[in-house]
Protein backbone atom coordinates (compact mmCIF):
# COMPACT_ATOMS: atom_id res chain seq x y z
CA UNK A 1 0.00 0.00 0.00
CA UNK A 2 2.25 2.30 0.66
CA UNK A 3 4.40 1.53 -2.72
CA UNK A 4 0.79 1.65 -4.52
CA UNK A 5 0.61 5.86 -2.84
CA UNK A 6 3.88 6.45 -5.01
CA UNK A 7 2.22 5.52 -8.58
CA UNK A 8 3.39 7.88 -11.11
CA UNK A 9 1.52 5.35 -14.11
CA UNK A 10 -1.51 6.88 -15.74
CA UNK A 11 -3.07 4.41 -17.94
CA UNK A 12 -0.20 1.89 -16.68
CA UNK A 13 0.62 1.71 -13.18
CA UNK A 14 4.51 2.28 -12.56
CA UNK A 15 6.90 3.86 -9.54
CA UNK A 16 10.32 5.54 -10.82
CA UNK A 17 13.86 5.14 -9.34
CA UNK A 18 13.46 8.12 -7.66
CA UNK A 19 10.72 7.20 -5.62
CA UNK A 20 12.49 3.94 -4.82
CA UNK A 21 15.32 5.78 -3.23
CA UNK A 22 13.08 7.65 -1.13
CA UNK A 23 11.24 4.83 0.42
CA UNK A 24 10.97 5.16 3.87
CA UNK A 25 12.17 1.95 6.00
CA UNK A 26 12.46 0.93 9.49
CA UNK A 27 15.26 0.30 10.81
CA UNK A 28 15.41 -0.96 14.61
CA UNK A 29 18.56 -0.58 16.45
CA UNK A 30 21.36 -3.18 16.20
CA UNK A 31 20.14 -5.23 19.39
CA UNK A 32 16.93 -5.58 17.95
CA UNK A 33 17.51 -6.55 14.16
CA UNK A 34 19.64 -9.86 15.47
CA UNK A 35 16.70 -10.35 18.01
CA UNK A 36 14.64 -10.71 15.17
CA UNK A 37 17.20 -12.38 12.51
CA UNK A 38 17.50 -14.76 15.68
CA UNK A 39 13.69 -15.37 16.04
CA UNK A 40 13.14 -15.51 12.11
CA UNK A 41 16.16 -17.62 11.84
CA UNK A 42 15.01 -20.41 14.59
CA UNK A 43 11.79 -20.42 12.40
CA UNK A 44 13.46 -21.10 9.04
CA UNK A 45 15.76 -23.29 10.94
CA UNK A 46 12.98 -25.72 12.07
CA UNK A 47 11.22 -25.58 8.22
CA UNK A 48 14.25 -26.71 7.15
CA UNK A 49 14.72 -29.13 9.40
CA UNK A 50 11.10 -30.75 8.84
CA UNK A 51 12.05 -30.50 5.07
CA UNK A 52 14.84 -32.77 5.09
CA UNK A 53 12.95 -35.35 7.31
CA UNK A 54 10.71 -35.68 4.95
CA UNK A 55 12.91 -36.22 2.20
CA UNK A 56 14.87 -38.79 3.81
CA UNK A 57 11.11 -40.24 4.69
CA UNK A 58 10.33 -40.21 0.93
CA UNK A 59 13.58 -41.60 -0.30
CA UNK A 60 13.15 -44.72 2.45
CA UNK A 61 9.92 -45.74 0.86
CA UNK A 62 10.84 -45.27 -2.88
CA UNK A 63 13.97 -47.52 -2.23
CA UNK A 64 11.45 -49.58 -0.54
CA UNK A 65 9.47 -49.86 -3.60
CA UNK A 66 12.47 -50.38 -6.01
CA UNK A 67 13.97 -52.76 -4.22
CA UNK A 68 11.09 -55.27 -3.47
CA UNK A 69 8.66 -54.43 -6.85
CA UNK A 70 11.37 -52.86 -9.43
CA UNK A 71 15.02 -55.01 -8.85
CA UNK A 72 13.10 -57.94 -7.11
CA UNK A 73 15.90 -58.39 -4.92
CA UNK A 74 13.84 -60.62 -2.55
CA UNK A 75 12.57 -62.72 -5.16
CA UNK A 76 16.22 -62.75 -6.51
CA UNK A 77 17.59 -63.62 -3.21
CA UNK A 78 15.02 -66.55 -2.99
CA UNK A 79 16.30 -67.66 -6.26
CA UNK A 80 19.69 -67.88 -5.55
CA UNK A 81 19.22 -69.81 -2.31
CA UNK A 82 17.25 -72.10 -4.52
CA UNK A 83 19.22 -73.11 -7.16
CA UNK A 84 16.25 -71.66 -9.63
CA UNK A 85 18.11 -69.83 -13.03
CA UNK A 86 18.08 -66.19 -13.07
CA UNK A 87 16.71 -65.01 -16.25
CA UNK A 88 19.38 -62.93 -18.45
CA UNK A 89 17.77 -59.78 -18.00
CA UNK A 90 18.22 -60.08 -14.09
CA UNK A 91 22.14 -61.36 -14.01
CA UNK A 92 23.33 -58.30 -12.90
CA UNK A 93 20.80 -57.76 -10.24
CA UNK A 94 21.87 -60.82 -9.13
CA UNK A 95 25.74 -60.92 -9.40
CA UNK A 96 25.43 -57.63 -7.49
CA UNK A 97 23.68 -59.71 -4.54
CA UNK A 98 25.74 -62.01 -4.55
CA UNK A 99 28.98 -59.60 -4.06
CA UNK A 100 26.96 -58.82 -0.96
CA UNK A 101 27.27 -61.79 0.33
CA UNK A 102 26.43 -61.98 4.80
CA UNK A 103 26.05 -58.05 3.88
CA UNK A 104 22.83 -58.70 2.20
CA UNK A 105 19.92 -57.64 5.38
CA UNK A 106 17.47 -60.45 5.51
CA UNK A 107 13.55 -60.11 5.51
CA UNK A 108 11.94 -60.46 8.99
CA UNK A 109 11.26 -64.00 9.84
CA UNK A 110 8.11 -65.34 7.73
CA UNK A 111 8.58 -62.39 5.00
CA UNK A 112 10.95 -63.71 2.74
CA UNK A 113 8.87 -67.11 2.50
CA UNK A 114 6.01 -64.87 0.85
CA UNK A 115 7.65 -63.62 -1.92
CA UNK A 116 8.42 -66.45 -5.06
CA UNK A 117 12.03 -68.10 -5.64
CA UNK A 118 11.00 -67.68 -9.65
CA UNK A 119 10.33 -65.60 -12.25
CA UNK A 120 8.16 -65.89 -15.36
CA UNK A 121 7.73 -64.00 -18.73
CA UNK A 122 5.01 -61.28 -19.30
CA UNK A 123 4.66 -59.64 -22.72
CA UNK A 124 3.78 -56.79 -20.65
CA UNK A 125 6.38 -56.14 -18.64
CA UNK A 126 8.93 -58.75 -19.09
CA UNK A 127 10.37 -60.92 -16.22
CA UNK A 128 7.89 -60.65 -12.95
CA UNK A 129 7.88 -62.73 -9.82
CA UNK A 130 6.18 -66.45 -10.62
CA UNK A 131 2.65 -66.19 -9.16
CA UNK A 132 2.24 -62.29 -9.16
CA UNK A 133 -0.29 -61.11 -11.54
CA UNK A 134 0.15 -58.33 -14.23
CA UNK A 135 -2.81 -56.35 -15.09
CA UNK A 136 -4.17 -53.31 -16.57
CA UNK A 137 -4.02 -50.65 -13.57
CA UNK A 138 -7.95 -49.82 -13.79
CA UNK A 139 -7.89 -53.33 -12.19
CA UNK A 140 -6.34 -52.37 -9.25
CA UNK A 141 -8.49 -49.06 -8.95
CA UNK A 142 -11.90 -48.14 -8.20
CA UNK A 143 -11.99 -44.98 -9.60
CA UNK A 144 -9.66 -42.96 -12.67
CA UNK A 145 -11.38 -39.59 -13.69
CA UNK A 146 -10.49 -35.73 -13.74
CA UNK A 147 -12.40 -32.51 -13.80
CA UNK A 148 -13.12 -29.20 -15.48
CA UNK A 149 -12.66 -25.77 -15.28
CA UNK A 150 -14.24 -23.23 -12.77
CA UNK A 151 -14.13 -19.48 -11.33
CA UNK A 152 -12.39 -19.13 -8.32
CA UNK A 153 -13.07 -17.81 -5.34
CA UNK A 154 -12.01 -16.39 -2.25
CA UNK A 155 -12.99 -19.39 0.07
CA UNK A 156 -14.80 -22.47 -0.59
CA UNK A 157 -14.22 -26.00 -1.55
CA UNK A 158 -10.34 -26.72 -2.89
CA UNK A 159 -9.88 -27.17 -6.57
CA UNK A 160 -6.53 -28.88 -6.97
CA UNK A 161 -4.92 -27.73 -10.40
CA UNK A 162 -1.59 -29.27 -12.14
CA UNK A 163 0.61 -26.54 -10.21
CA UNK A 164 -0.62 -28.42 -6.87
CA UNK A 165 0.97 -31.89 -8.12
CA UNK A 166 4.79 -32.52 -7.94
CA UNK A 167 6.11 -35.79 -7.78
CA UNK A 168 5.72 -36.69 -4.29
CA UNK A 169 4.20 -33.48 -3.33
CA UNK A 170 1.52 -31.32 -2.79
CA UNK A 171 1.94 -27.54 -3.38
CA UNK A 172 -0.40 -25.48 -1.27
CA UNK A 173 0.86 -22.14 -3.32
CA UNK A 174 -1.49 -21.51 -5.64
CA UNK A 175 -3.90 -23.63 -4.52
CA UNK A 176 -7.67 -22.34 -6.07
CA UNK A 177 -11.13 -22.46 -4.42
CA UNK A 178 -14.74 -22.54 -5.90
CA UNK A 179 -18.28 -22.16 -3.80
CA UNK A 180 -20.92 -24.83 -3.53
CA UNK A 181 -22.82 -24.58 -6.37
CA UNK A 182 -18.97 -25.01 -8.52
CA UNK A 183 -18.41 -28.33 -6.31
CA UNK A 184 -21.56 -29.29 -6.82
CA UNK A 185 -21.16 -29.66 -10.64
CA UNK A 186 -17.75 -31.69 -9.89
CA UNK A 187 -19.37 -33.89 -7.61
CA UNK A 188 -18.14 -37.17 -9.97
CA UNK A 189 -14.46 -35.95 -9.08
CA UNK A 190 -14.67 -35.40 -5.16
CA UNK A 191 -11.10 -36.08 -4.00
CA UNK A 192 -10.89 -38.43 -0.94
CA UNK A 193 -8.09 -39.38 1.50
CA UNK A 194 -5.42 -41.44 -0.23
CA UNK A 195 -6.22 -40.42 -3.76
CA UNK A 196 -3.16 -40.31 -5.95
CA UNK A 197 -3.35 -37.37 -8.37
CA UNK A 198 -1.65 -37.30 -12.11
CA UNK A 199 -1.28 -34.27 -14.25
CA UNK A 200 -2.64 -35.28 -17.67
CA UNK A 201 -1.81 -32.92 -19.60
CA UNK A 202 1.13 -29.75 -20.30
CA UNK A 203 4.91 -29.14 -19.27
CA UNK A 204 3.84 -30.82 -15.68
CA UNK A 205 2.34 -34.04 -17.48
CA UNK A 206 2.43 -36.87 -15.32
CA UNK A 207 4.21 -35.63 -12.02
CA UNK A 208 2.24 -37.67 -9.19
CA UNK A 209 1.88 -37.09 -5.75
CA UNK A 210 -0.50 -38.56 -2.83
CA UNK A 211 -3.33 -36.07 -1.68
CA UNK A 212 -2.62 -34.34 1.48
CA UNK A 213 -5.88 -34.61 4.45
CA UNK A 214 -5.68 -30.98 4.95
CA UNK A 215 -6.59 -30.12 1.91
CA UNK A 216 -10.09 -31.47 1.69
CA UNK A 217 -12.79 -31.12 0.90
CA UNK A 218 -11.62 -30.43 -2.53
CA UNK A 219 -12.54 -31.48 -6.48
CA UNK A 220 -9.69 -32.04 -9.50
CA UNK A 221 -9.71 -29.18 -12.69
CA UNK A 222 -9.50 -31.09 -15.95
CA UNK A 223 -5.61 -31.32 -16.22
CA UNK A 224 -5.39 -33.38 -12.88
CA UNK A 225 -7.29 -37.21 -12.52
CA UNK A 226 -8.01 -39.14 -9.54
CA UNK A 227 -6.84 -42.59 -9.49
CA UNK A 228 -8.42 -44.16 -6.03
CA UNK A 229 -7.01 -47.42 -5.73
CA UNK A 230 -9.75 -50.12 -4.54
CA UNK A 231 -7.76 -50.88 -1.03
CA UNK A 232 -6.01 -49.19 1.42
CA UNK A 233 -2.83 -51.12 1.04
CA UNK A 234 -2.62 -50.25 -2.67
CA UNK A 235 -2.81 -46.26 -2.16
CA UNK A 236 1.29 -46.11 -1.84
CA UNK A 237 1.97 -48.71 -3.80
CA UNK A 238 0.15 -47.50 -7.22
CA UNK A 239 1.62 -43.98 -6.72
CA UNK A 240 5.06 -44.72 -6.27
CA UNK A 241 4.19 -47.25 -9.54
CA UNK A 242 3.47 -44.24 -11.29
CA UNK A 243 6.28 -42.71 -10.13
CA UNK A 244 8.14 -45.20 -11.58
CA UNK A 245 10.31 -43.78 -14.96
CA UNK A 246 9.74 -47.30 -16.78
CA UNK A 247 5.81 -46.08 -16.12
CA UNK A 248 6.49 -42.66 -16.93
CA UNK A 249 8.07 -43.87 -20.43
CA UNK A 250 4.66 -46.15 -21.23
CA UNK A 251 2.59 -43.05 -20.37
CA UNK A 252 4.35 -40.71 -22.62
CA UNK A 253 4.22 -43.14 -25.00
CA UNK A 254 0.69 -42.86 -25.28
CA UNK A 255 0.78 -39.24 -25.26
CA UNK A 256 -2.57 -38.17 -27.08
CA UNK A 257 -1.64 -34.41 -27.08
CA UNK A 258 -0.81 -32.57 -30.55
CA UNK A 259 -0.03 -29.06 -29.50
CA UNK A 260 0.58 -30.05 -25.61
CA UNK A 261 1.08 -33.01 -24.00
CA UNK A 262 -1.63 -35.23 -22.63
CA UNK A 263 -2.41 -38.74 -21.74
CA UNK A 264 -6.25 -39.97 -21.44
CA UNK A 265 -8.35 -41.67 -18.71
CA UNK A 266 -8.10 -45.05 -21.07
CA UNK A 267 -4.31 -44.48 -21.42
CA UNK A 268 -4.09 -44.46 -17.27
CA UNK A 269 -6.29 -47.57 -17.12
CA UNK A 270 -4.63 -49.49 -19.14
CA UNK A 271 -0.95 -49.09 -17.55
CA UNK A 272 0.26 -52.52 -16.83
CA UNK A 273 0.59 -53.34 -13.05
CA UNK A 274 2.28 -56.02 -11.28
CA UNK A 275 -0.09 -57.41 -8.55
CA UNK A 276 2.03 -58.99 -5.81
CA UNK A 277 0.61 -61.22 -3.19
CA UNK A 278 -1.79 -59.81 -0.36
CA UNK A 279 0.80 -60.44 2.50
CA UNK A 280 3.53 -59.03 0.83
CA UNK A 281 1.36 -55.89 -0.03
CA UNK A 282 -0.20 -55.55 3.59
CA UNK A 283 3.46 -55.49 4.68
CA UNK A 284 4.79 -52.86 2.31
CA UNK A 285 1.94 -50.66 3.25
CA UNK A 286 2.36 -51.41 7.22
CA UNK A 287 5.83 -49.67 6.54
CA UNK A 288 5.09 -47.28 4.59
CA UNK A 289 2.32 -45.44 6.23
CA UNK A 290 3.56 -44.82 9.50
CA UNK A 291 6.62 -42.68 6.65
CA UNK A 292 3.86 -41.34 4.76
CA UNK A 293 1.88 -39.93 8.41
CA UNK A 294 4.71 -38.81 9.66
CA UNK A 295 5.64 -36.73 6.51
CA UNK A 296 1.61 -35.14 6.36
CA UNK A 297 2.51 -34.01 10.28
CA UNK A 298 5.33 -32.60 9.37
CA UNK A 299 4.10 -30.72 5.93
CA UNK A 300 0.95 -29.30 8.55
CA UNK A 301 3.71 -27.95 10.97
CA UNK A 302 5.48 -26.60 8.07
CA UNK A 303 3.04 -24.46 6.60
CA UNK A 304 1.92 -23.17 10.48
CA UNK A 305 5.33 -21.72 10.75
CA UNK A 306 5.76 -20.10 7.27
CA UNK A 307 2.48 -18.27 8.20
CA UNK A 308 3.99 -17.24 11.69
CA UNK A 309 6.94 -16.55 10.47
CA UNK A 310 5.05 -14.10 7.53
CA UNK A 311 3.07 -12.91 10.08
CA UNK A 312 5.67 -12.07 12.41
CA UNK A 313 8.39 -10.30 10.31
CA UNK A 314 5.98 -7.08 9.75
CA UNK A 315 4.94 -6.62 13.83
CA UNK A 316 8.36 -7.01 14.71
CA UNK A 317 9.48 -4.34 12.15
CA UNK A 318 7.06 -1.70 12.98
CA UNK A 319 7.58 -2.25 16.76
CA UNK A 320 4.06 -3.78 17.29
CA UNK A 321 5.16 -6.82 19.00
CA UNK A 322 7.58 -6.88 21.83
CA UNK A 323 10.95 -9.33 21.35
CA UNK A 324 10.57 -11.22 24.61
CA UNK A 325 6.97 -11.97 24.07
CA UNK A 326 7.55 -13.31 20.57
CA UNK A 327 10.67 -14.99 21.69
CA UNK A 328 8.73 -16.87 24.71
CA UNK A 329 5.93 -17.86 21.65
CA UNK A 330 8.39 -19.12 18.86
CA UNK A 331 9.92 -21.01 21.93
CA UNK A 332 6.64 -22.70 22.48
CA UNK A 333 6.17 -23.57 18.84
CA UNK A 334 9.29 -25.28 18.10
Amino acid sequence: EYIESSNAGGSRRAITKGHIESFMVPLPDLETQHAISHILGTLDDKIELNRRINTTLESMAQALFKSWFVDFYPVIDNALAAGNDIPEPLQAKAEKRKALGDKRKPLPDGLHQQFPDRFVFTEEMGWVPEGWDVVALSELATKIGSGGQQVYVESGTSLIRSQNVYDSEFVWAGLARINDAAAEQLKNVVVEQGDVLLNITGASILRTCVVELDVLPARVNQHVAIIRAEKKAMRRYLHLHLLDPRTKNILMSCNAGASREAVTKSHIESVPTVRPGDFVLDYFAGIVEPLDQRQQINRSETRALVSLRDTLLPKLLSGELRIPEVEKQIAEAV
